[in-house]
Parts: C-alpha cells; structure tokens; sequence
C-alpha cells in the first residue's frame, strides 16, 4: 500500500534557476484566465511571466517566499510580507520603468497603473485596515497558490496554517486580497472576513477586490 509523502515548506531566500523557474509556472498555471490579472496586463497573456517575475522579486527581496511540495518538490507557493515589511517601499518600488514587465506596457495602461490603480488600492488599505501603516503590522499574503496538478492536496493549506501559526503566535492580524466569491469562502473558512471592497474599472471590463483579515486567536491551553 502506497503512503501519503509529507509535505515540507521551506523559504526561498537564493532561489536557483530551476526553482525560479517552477515557482513562475506554478503562479502562471494557478491564475489562468485570472480576470484581475488580465487587467493588470491589458489583456496581454505574454506578459504575465513578466508581471509574476515582479511579484517574485518584490517579494524575495522585501518580503518572504515560501514553498511547499512533497519528496523535495516545489508545487506551492507563498509570496508574503511578515510584519515590518512591505511590498510597498516607496511610490516607485514596484512601477520602475526600467524593470521588464513595466517597460511592456502600454503609456495607456501605465497611466492607469498609477492613476487608478494605485489610488484605489490605496482607498481599499485603509477602508479596510486604517492605513498602510496597518498593513505593515499584519503578516500580509501577497499571492498564495499551488500548481493546477497538485490542487486539492492541502499544499496551500499547510503554508496557510504555517502562517496562520506565526502570526497566532505574535499576536498579530493577517490580510489579503482576492478578486472573486469562490475565494472569499475559501478565506472565510480560514477565519478570514470581508472587511472592504472596491471595485477597480479597466478596458477589460474591471473587477472587484475584497480586503479580507483574519484576527489573532488565542493559543489553545494545554492540560496537565
């Protein structure tokens, strides 16, 4: 009779090209025909990789990466930012012109990166938390996802818990965004609520993003 293989997580803090390259293909084969993510790139599917790369970056170098497979494999992952950091750093850090994703954009969707984007976003932080400010408090979860063939495994789940852990542990709130009500039950049963939501305009059509924290539980006491 087979067994069940353990799932292990681990962070990604000097991914090798290989690993790279896998956590760009979990990201890109996880939110196909994503709506959001057709907006955030006018609609040019041969720009994903590029924003996801962004996405990647951003997060090994001002946040957390983590990964979970079975067997030494890597079929999940989580971009992160614990509390103090931010994937926010300043006005510039993730719209350089320079960087490859950005540089492909049209002056148009460019314009409404920073015009619309951006502000909205912004409105969404604070209905929902406060402040920017607040979010940086939190354990923030940027992107969390595993690959479509290892869907319904519990590889998502178990970084979900991982997080959830540490930030039970420190006392601390979580928060994330999804754009869709299938997700917003998935959250929800992960102690997540809907705590604001905005809804953004594109040329796509646009799409709603729901804020959604969790509040820190008390740690279960344990009897003698």
């Amino acid at each position: 009779m087979a067994t069940q293989q353990q799932v292990s997580i681990r962070r990604l803090t000097n991914p090798t090209l290989q690993e790279h390259q896998r956590v760009l293909a979990i990201l890109l084969g996880a939110f196909a025909g994503d709506v959001e993510i057709a907006a955030m790139t006018g609609g040019k599917a041969s720009l994903e990789p590029a924003f996801f790369r962004l996405q990647f970056e951003l997060s090994l170098t001002y946040g957390e990466v983590y990964v979970a497979g079975t067997g030494g494999s890597i079929d999940a992952v989580a971009l992160i930012f614990a509390p103090g950091q931010d994937f926010v750093v300043d006005e510039n850090t993730n719209f350089q012109p320079s960087h490859d994703f950005v540089s492909k954009l049209t002056p148009e969707m460019q314009q409404w990166w920073i015009m619309h984007l951006r502000p909205k976003f912004a409105e969404l932080t604070n209905i929902s938390l406060g402040s920017a400010e607040a979010r940086k408090a939190a354990y923030y979860i940027r992107i969390i996802a595993a690959h479509p063939e290892k869907q319904r495994r519990g590889l998502a789940r178990k970084l979900m818990e991982t997080f959830m852990q540490k930030a039970d542990g420190g006392k601390k709130k979580m928060c994330l965004e999804t754009s869709t009500d299938a997700m917003v039950r998935v959250f929800y049963k992960f102690g997540f609520k809907v705590r604001g939501t905005k809804n953004f305009g594109s040329a796509l059509g646009g799409f709603p993003l729901f804020c959604m924290v969790r509040e820190p539980r008390p740690a279960l006491a344990v009897a003698n």
